[in-house]
């Protein structure tokens, strides 16, 4: 796409933006803590222009600015620096023709500030030029991105790259570092685009991009690459498709800035002048469009973080207003802060031990920021917004968590574990009316949880004659559960007066329809016996439904 059918399309959306532009912005805010303020600290100089280039020269304290026009002609060939006082003007011996649509990023190992591409004279330039701060001076490299314009790159400090994406009609990626240019083939990319903007996020360690004009609309993706892969970034917050417009690294609050550009919306697009952060995992708009105070809308400005103050300082740009556009020649500032937050306690009560098959209950958790408080479990239960269900016995954990926002730093964690008994602590078997048999009481007076899941603990077995419980047997057990179902394995032996005899039984109860057997096999001095008990509940007590003895 020549520059002219651009021209055409920018002015195209001055007209559509002209008489949307009274429509007031919306703040959209989602929990970030950073806000920020726009100063105006200079005008009059550097003469206004679009398309220029800018980038911070961290080892001397200078944003270099390079290059621009008025109009799409008029192309400027001037240097620029800006130590947040002043604009002082250079003048090498040597510098790169006038230029507009190239990009330029600061390799801060080498101490150089790097310029890629852009128009002069209509014709599209692959040249590398870089600035040390008194002198340009052009690279002759063997391997070269090719001819382009409305690119961007920005300087990975944690590898010692430039990398540089797209421009035109490419989607290419290529890095620079400091001796030869590499095109790197990731098997993702973001779609072919110009007029994207890229910053480097050092917490992070991740190349930023959000926006362009990809296939003839405006974009709103954001994508990351690391290295080696590109990888595209989800937030439900972003800022509105755009292209021409500015990123730059705050690397004291760890956000990316997005200002300005053409954008479309519903019922309006060409330039705009809002602010947002991106943080890694979100959007968030600081400052909304046409806001009062705040630098004039536009498109094609330039802009760059100095360290040193903490700023981000932005430059120029136009307001394509139709018939005679801006050319600003204002320099504005970014001062971000972070808000204090306060601090917040959760206050959760300890749940009540419980037993396998008890129905669903409810535990409440509550912060002292009166923000809602997510529950997680582990162990053998699972938890449904406030609702518990057991799934098995021996422990559970629940943890209440809240992760705090713009105004409350997240509360420390509360985990409460209980436990859960494979069975009841009592179990009376009767007998139907009429029958010879005695009846008997099985009690688990401790149940210990077991890892991983299940019971273990001791047991005593009770003779129940009239008014009375005689202790027969006792012993040990270990129980699992799965599904409804718990299952143990017993051991023990019958105690004096009677004879001195051991036994092994397992126990099977299913918690859901109450009902289960017990197999039990004395080892008597004649043979082993063995006994095997089915049982059913019936109100409050297990009713024998059958006995057989073998042999």
């Amino acid at each position: 796409m020549s520059r002219f059918t651009v021209n055409a399309l920018v002015k195209l959306s001055t007209v559509v933006m002209v008489l949307t532009v009274t429509l007031t912005g919306t703040l959209v805010q989602v929990g970030a803590a950073t806000s920020g303020t726009w100063v105006q600290v200079s005008t009059g100089t550097p003469p206004g222009r679009e398309f220029a280039a800018m980038s911070y020269d961290s080892r001397r304290g200078y944003s270099v600015l390079f290059g621009g026009a008025v109009d799409y002609s008029s192309s400027f060939a001037d240097t620029w620096e800006w130590n947040g006082t002043v604009w002082t003007q250079r003048a090498p011996a040597q510098s790169p023709p006038g230029l507009i649509g190239h990009a330029m990023a600061y390799d801060s190992l080498r101490g150089r500030t790097v310029l890629f591409g852009g128009s002069a004279a209509n014709v599209n330039s692959a040249a590398t030029w870089e600035w040390d701060g008194g002198t340009w001076m052009q690279r002759t490299l063997a391997v070269s991105p090719s001819a382009r314009l409305w690119h961007a790159m920005a300087y990975d400090s944690r590898r010692g790259r430039i990398v540089l994406f797209g421009g035109g009609a490419t989607s290419d990626t290529w890095e620079f570092d400091g001796t030869t240019w590499t095109q790197v083939f990731p098997f993702t990319s973001p779609t072919p685009r110009y007029g994207h903007a890229m910053a480097f996020d050092s917490a992070r360690g991740r190349v930023v991009l959000f926006g362009g004009r990809t296939n003839g609309v405006r974009a709103a993706d954001t994508w990351e690459w690391d290295g080696t892969t590109w990888t595209e970034r989800i937030s439900i917050a972003k800022p509105y498709a755009r292209f021409l417009h500015t990123l730059a690294f705050d690397s004291r609050q760890g956000v990316t800035v997005l200002f300005g550009g053409d954008h479309v919306r519903d019922y309006g697009l060409g330039p705009i002048n809002d602010t947002w952060l991106w943080d890694g995992s979100q959007w968030t708009q600081i400052q909304a469009p046409y806001a009062i105070g705040a630098p004039g809308y536009r498109m094609e400005q330039t802009m760059a973080y100095d360290s040193a103050r903490g700023r981000t300082v932005m430059f120029g740009g136009t307001d394509a207003g139709y018939p005679v556009p801006i050319r600003y020649t204002d320099t504005w500032e970014l001062s971000t802060t972070t808000a204090v937050k306060a601090d917040q306690t959760i206050t959760f009560n300890q749940p009540y031990d419980q037993t396998f098959g008890a129905p669903p209950f409810a535990v409440s958790a509550t912060s002292s920021s009166g923000l809602a408080v997510s529950l997680t479990a582990t162990g053998q239960c699972t938890v449904a917004g406030s609702t518990v269900t057991i799934t098995g016995g021996g422990s559970c954990s629940i943890t209440a968590a809240q992760v705090g926002n713009a105004d409350y730093n997240p509360a420390v964690p509360v985990t409460r574990t209980f436990n859960i008994a494979c069975f009841p602590v009592g179990m009376t078997f009767a007998v139907p009316v009429g029958s010879t048999a005695v009846e008997a009481s099985l009690e688990f007076p401790s149940q210990q949880s077991a890892p991983g899941g299940g019971c273990t603990g001791a047991f005593n077995l009770y003779s129940i004659g009239l008014y009375v419980a005689t202790l027969v047997g006792t012993g040990t057990f270990s129980a699992t559960t799965l599904g409804t179902v718990v299952t143990a394995s017993m051991v023990g032996a019958l105690v004096p007066p009677l004879e001195a005899v051991t036994f092994n039984a397992t126990l099977t109860l299913d918690v859901a329809t109450q009902t289960g057997t017990i197999v039990e096999v004395f080892a008597t001095p004649d043979a082993p016996v063995t006994i095997t008990v089915t049982f059913a509940k019936v109100a409050h007590a297990y009713v024998i439904t059958g006995v057989i003895v073998t042999p």
